[in-house]
């Protein structure tokens, strides 16, 4: 399998994929982690962030969206939206939007989107 880890911060998300590596030593079919910058508070950095696996991966089988920010100071994103809304929900429901092309061509795959009872 080949994992893309989609963070908004690279260095933290590399050290993180070491730690995964590291973990599975000595075990076989692991598979491939590559790390992507993605900040889901941007529209600009989500479309990027899509391009980029639009133009570099065959597939797209599985999607799992599960960043997010809760209890924020008030603030606004780039775009202009409130911060929580636009990253927990307009940044998911973009590239999502985005990748679906790709994923209905890849079927069977899925699209898993995680939240928490705070969205309730």
């Amino acid at each position: 399998a080949r994992v893309i880890m989609a963070c908004r911060s690279v260095d933290k998300a590399e050290e993180a994929a070491k730690d995964i590596q590291k973990a599975c030593e000595g075990k076989e079919n692991l598979g491939e982690i590559v790390v992507l910058q993605l900040d889901l508070s941007s529209l600009e950095s989500v479309r990027e962030f899509a391009r980029k696996i639009l133009e570099a991966e065959e597939r797209v089988d599985l999607l799992i969206n599960n960043a997010g920010v809760m209890m924020c100071p008030e603030s606004r994103t780039v775009d202009g939206y409130e911060t929580q809304f636009g990253t927990n929900h307009l940044g998911h429901f973009l590239l999502t939007l985005l990748l679906m092309p790709k994923i209905i061509k890849s079927a069977p795959a899925r699209i898993v989107t995680v939240s928490s009872i705070g969205h309730t």
